[in-house]
């Protein structure tokens, strides 16, 4: 600590140089917490804490470049080198946007092959025309005319899940003729819109399933008892304490009672036992609520995780690689993210925090930068951006770059802000590098970013 403190000396008679141009203005260096391209004084002072122990290395993970969650004193050199000469940055992973238009204030995304041809596709869910956006892939990260097919009010989600062990959400095959289907879960129509899939990218009429009492916000399906074909899970944000509502088989059955407002729902095995554990986020009780799958369509509680202030989606996957999914929200009001350690199969009892800029959305875990790792990809609702975490095996996360997202016209022919809600993440034009979708509520379009 005393070679530390000797640095902080060092640092702070930096203030009367003059701070090197930056290099790149998009990723980040050593020290360079905001990945503006330099490494600032300020940076520099936040090091030092961290060294020291008096902030926490999530405040600047850009430090950590031996993946230990510490900051040494040999971080701290290359850092003041960075601010003397400049920053040797590893290229930016995504480029330029392509614009689509598709329906009106498009809410969610996902990325699943729903034509049977190996490529994927977008399924984009539009809140307020009432209706879900199909368009078939070509392979080259360009895609067909949307096909609109309408479903209940206000329509909020669909379900998806890793189901084949790959780290992507995908589908579900709820009727079990080997084709992606679509299920929605439809706020003011108080119920679920299912269509199913025909076999070759196009879809039925959609049927519904009326929730009496709802208001639902999210829905999942996997097999959650020990019957064949998929069950379906149902987060309901009704006035009063949330619920999940549970269908065994697509049938009515029972509720589960897990704080105020959930608003976002995942399905994945958290222990490592082969059940499926249930996984919600309640915007108006700030927590997390974590539910371990027996096997026969019932759950039993066994945490509940204070989160930043009015979590709004969440994801699961592996962070850390250690095989075990970690939980991540994305907090609307708390400007930020929190991240739920999963040590084999323990969820800890509290969360990390980490800037997300203002009104996070969104958020998706995947490998983006083909480490094995898990990454988080956070969708910035206020600052029209895609924020790009990367992960450790430490299980702290460090900024990688800020994608700026472009205003669009397609909504009523004048330029709006993009005001993104979500993002979908898969291999859009074959290259075996994962590509991104983002899905933009404010004007009516989706963007597609491609992996150099």
């Amino acid at each position: 600590m005393n070679r530390v403190a000797a640095l902080l000396i060092i640092v702070a008679s930096f203030t009367l140089l003059p701070t090197a141009s930056p290099a790149q203005a998009t990723t980040p260096c050593v020290g360079d917490c905001d990945i503006d391209g330099r490494v600032a004084i300020n940076e520099l002072i936040t090091g030092v804490g961290i060294a020291l122990g008096s902030q926490p290395i999530t405040v600047c993970a850009a430090f950590d470049t031996g993946a230990d969650a510490t900051v040494q004193v040999g971080e701290l050199v290359s850092a003041v080198n960075s601010n003397l000469n400049g920053c040797l940055a590893a290229p930016a992973l995504f480029g330029e946007a392509t614009k689509l238009c598709v329906g009106m204030q498009p809410d969610w995304i996902a990325a699943a092959d729903v034509d049977g041809d190996q490529i994927p596709d977008l399924v984009v869910v539009n809140r307020d025309s009432n209706d879900v956006s199909v368009l078939l892939g070509n392979g080259d990260g360009t895609f067909a005319e949307e096909v609109r097919y309408p479903v209940g009010g206000s329509p909020r989600a669909a379900a998806s899940a890793d189901y084949d062990g790959d780290r992507l959400h995908e589908l579900p095959d709820l009727d079990g003729d080997g084709d992606p289907d679509i299920v929605t879960a439809n706020r003011d129509d108080r119920g679920l819109s299912i269509l199913s899939n025909l076999g070759d990218g196009t879809f039925a009429e959609a049927t519904t399933i009326e929730i009496p009492d709802s208001r639902p916000m999210a829905v999942a399906a996997a097999d959650l008892d020990d019957q064949p074909g998929y069950d379906i899970a149902v987060a309901s944000a009704a006035p009063g304490d949330g619920a999940v509502f549970l269908y065994p088989g697509l049938a009515a059955g029972t509720t589960q009672v897990t704080g105020l407002e959930p608003r976002d729902l995942d399905v994945v095995d958290l222990d490592g036992d082969t059940l499926t554990d249930l996984v919600v986020c309640n915007l108006g009780s700030n927590d997390v609520w974590v539910s371990r799958g027996l096997g026969d369509g019932e759950f039993a509680p066994v945490a509940t995780v204070p989160v930043g202030a009015e979590p709004r989606r969440l994801a699961t996957g592996d962070i850390d690689g250690d095989g075990f999914a970690e939980i991540v929200t994305a907090n609307q009001a708390g400007d930020s993210v929190s991240l739920i350690d999963n040590d084999a199969g323990s969820v800890a009892a509290h969360a990390d925090t980490y800037d997300a800029g203002n009104n996070p959305r969104g958020v998706e875990i995947a490998d983006i930068d083909g480490d094995g790792l898990g990454d988080l990809v956070i969708v910035g609702r206020g600052t029209d951006s895609l924020r790009i975490l990367t992960g450790a095996t430490s299980g702290v996360l460090a900024l990688r770059q800020i994608i700026e997202l472009p205003d669009s016209d397609c909504s009523g022919g004048e330029l709006n802000r993009s005001r993104p809600r979500g993002v979908a993440i898969a291999d859009l034009d074959g290259d075996d590098k994962l590509d991104l979708v983002s899905v933009n509520s404010g004007n009516d379009s989706i963007s597609i970013l491609l992996q150099r």
